[in-house]
């Protein structure tokens, strides 16, 4: 009896095997989420147990053994609610239509294992892990001492028998065959695992390849290509087809075959390289890419092809040539210079020296590279070459710096400092780049110059003093001598005009030689004045500017009008005269100049400083006139004016006029008047 049973439940359990199949089937495709999907899976179930129902193990009348325990609990653990309760009422249903003493059992095995298996799923909760086979027989155990228990729901006599002869060997194989079913399912779910895993990266995977920003391609063992993505083909204008039937194309040239020939047998080596190539696209256009091979080896180490990424770096090159040229055109021009140029860290030591620079001071490269600038320098200007750095690092440039600096060979010398910081893409100090120049001969001439421009300052107003004193002479010469000379004969003539009354034509004669000589008068009078106006020796400034003014009136025809202090302060005879001179040649070039119609004079003091102001209506000063070297006029004033420490600025506003503005500084005397 127990034999038969033995062998009746192991053909049983075989028909299991379909629930494997069916699982398989049904979850090939798809993950059981949709309830139609569920419903189905559910149904198919119901189908497999009423076939295993159909192949009972009868025990006596109305009692059965049967494999439902273990199809409806491993349905319950792998296909889950809804699924495993389909199953349970349709399987439950078909048995209670079988009836019989054992309908009852039957129904509470079918659904106490269903039950089993749907919460031994959600208590585990990680059934996306495999099973191990001790986890599914403790669970088979479980099932079949509560089928056991539920055996008792039979007849007493009934279950005696069943105790007997059914459980033992329902408890030795029925926990082994859900074991053995279990990793079947186990193993299942696994692969599904590993597929839908596989799937997913091979979808991110083909993703990440399509959307990267460099070309990537793989080749065959013969380095024909196998797969280009869609950024090589936008780079190159070539589709896989057109590379598979002309690898490469027309992307390169004699260098470039040789090139990936060469790279080639690398690959076969197994050599990983990065290399850059220029490449001929579709259109004709040219493009650089940075070539990153790998080779691709079988598990026995047979070469299979490689796969390569292309990274488009076209801008780069052209941008590393324009720094090449660019670098070659700035050391030339650093070597080539005839100046010292130099750059220095941010401590002042040298970083680089030009040939001029070596050529200046008499040393070689290697001797300078590294050193300190200030210990070219002499002793007095160390210091201030310190002060000055870092006042040069903070403003960023520094210019017209002078220095003594010291050849090799000791000899002194001065330059002039230039310099510029030039600073990262950070912001940071890169290095200083200075140039310096010597200077000494420019400084000997300017020191000469200067002496010169004293000297012939000294000579001109040595000059005009002379000049001056001559006028002064002349004037006095003219009015006392000439005048008296002239002054005797009018009376003479006035003598012999009375005693010779009788003689008609005599008479006439003394006329015309007595208007003679009172013209000779009227001419000396004006050329002493002149020379040098008595009125400013007797009366000051403004009474000798304002009779000079009326005779300007009267000779030019031009109105003037005037605006003077009421008093003057007593001036140096110098200051006074060099003030009627110029005041004298700005109405002699309005008169000569100017086109104008009216002229405004204007003096003022305020503190130590006196300002004439002479503003005409004319036509207007231009700058080219102001600047002529042979408007001698303007330099006379102006160095007259220099000359007692004053200023002279002339402005004109063409058709509006010209006005000069003069200014002088005052040394009044302890007897002048307020004003």
């Amino acid at each position: 009896m127990q034999e038969s049973i033995f062998v009746g439940l192991i053909n049983n359990a075989a028909l299991l095997l379909a629930l494997w199949a069916v699982y398989g089937l049904v979850t090939l495709n798809s993950s059981l989420k949709s309830i139609w999907e569920k419903i189905i899976s559910g149904l198919a179930i119901s189908g497999l147990g009423i076939a295993v129902m159909l192949s009972t193990i009868p025990f006596s009348p109305g009692v059965v053994f049967d494999t439902r325990s273990i199809l409806l609990s491993i349905s319950g653990l792998f296909f889950g609610l809804i699924p495993a309760s389909i199953a349970a009422i349709i399987t439950g249903a078909f048995r209670i239509w079988q009836g019989g003493a054992g309908a009852t059992m039957g129904v509470l095995v079918i659904f106490t294992s269903t039950a089993i298996g749907v919460g031994w799923r959600y208590l585990r909760k990680k059934q996306d892990q495999e099973s191990n086979w001790l986890e599914l027989y403790i669970f088979g155990i479980i099932v079949h001492v509560v089928m056991f228990l539920d055996s008792m729901a039979l007849p007493p006599d009934v279950f005696r028998l069943v105790f007997k002869h059914v459980i033992p060997s329902v408890m030795i194989i029925y926990p082994i065959v859900t074991v053995a079913l279990g990793l079947l399912f186990s193993s299942q779910l696994i692969r599904k695992k590993l597929r839908a895993e596989l799937e997913k990266s091979e979808a991110k995977y083909r993703s990440i390849v399509e959307t990267a920003e460099e070309g990537i391609c793989t080749f065959d063992e013969k380095g024909d290509f196998f797969f280009v993505n869609r950024k090589f083909s936008e780079m190159t204008g070539y589709s896989l087809q057109e590379l598979i039937e002309r690898p490469y194309g027309d992307m390169l040239n004699e260098k470039g075959k040789q090139i990936i020939a060469e790279k080639i047998a690398n690959r076969r080596k197994g050599i990983i390289e990065n290399y850059e190539l220029k490449l001929i696209t579709k259109y004709g256009s040219e493009i650089w890419v940075n070539v990153a091979a790998n080779p691709i080896f079988d598990d026995k180490n047979n070469y299979l092809g490689a796969i390569a990424l292309y990274t488009d770096i076209t801008e780069r090159v052209r941008l590393h040539e324009e720094l090449r040229k660019h670098t070659e055109y700035y050391r030339i021009l650093f070597q080539q210079s005839p100046l010292p140029y130099q750059s220095l860290n941010e401590k002042g030591y040298l970083n680089d020296v030009n040939d001029a620079w070596l050529e200046t001071l008499g040393y070689s490269k290697d001797q300078v590279i590294g050193t300190w600038f200030g210990d070219y320098l002499c002793e007095e200007d160390k210091k201030r070459f310190v002060e000055d750095y870092e006042l040069f690092l903070k403003a960023g440039e520094i210019h017209e710096l002078h220095y003594r600096m010291k050849r090799k060979n000791g000899e002194v010398f001065d330059i002039a400092f230039d310099g510029r910081i030039g600073k990262t893409e950070s912001g940071t100090l890169d290095q200083a780049y200075c140039l310096w120049r010597d200077v000494s001969l420019m400084l000997k001439a300017q020191a000469a110059l200067i002496e010169n421009e004293e000297k012939l300052r000294a000579l001109t107003n040595h000059l005009q003093t002379a000049i001056e004193n001559d006028r002064a002479h002349l004037a006095r010469e003219i009015h006392d001598e000439f005048g008296q000379l002239l002054t005797g004969l009018k009376m003479d003539l006035a003598w012999c005009n009375k005693n010779c009354q009788e003689e008609t034509k005599l008479q006439d004669r003394f006329k015309t030689m007595n208007s003679y000589v009172d013209e000779a008068i009227k001419i000396s009078r004006r050329l002493s004045s002149e020379l040098r106006p008595g009125l400013l020796d007797d009366l000051g400034l403004i009474p000798a500017m304002e009779w000079y003014m009326g005779e300007f009136m009267h000779r030019s025809g031009i109105e003037c009008q005037s605006l003077f202090p009421k008093d003057e302060p007593i001036l140096e005879t110098s200051l006074k005269t060099t003030i009627f001179r110029i005041f004298q040649e700005c109405l002699t070039n309005i008169a000569r100049h100017s086109q104008a119609t009216k002229v405004d004079i204007s003096m003022k003091i305020e503190g130590n400083l006196l300002t004439m102001e002479v503003r005409d209506n004319g036509r207007g000063i231009t700058s080219k006139e102001i600047n002529d070297s042979r408007s001698l006029g303007l330099l006379g004033m102006q160095e007259r004016a220099r000359q007692t420490g004053g200023s002279i600025d002339i402005t004109g506003n063409k058709n509006k006029g010209t006005t000069i503005v003069s200014k002088f500084p005052l040394l009044v005397s302890a007897g002048s008047e307020g004003l």
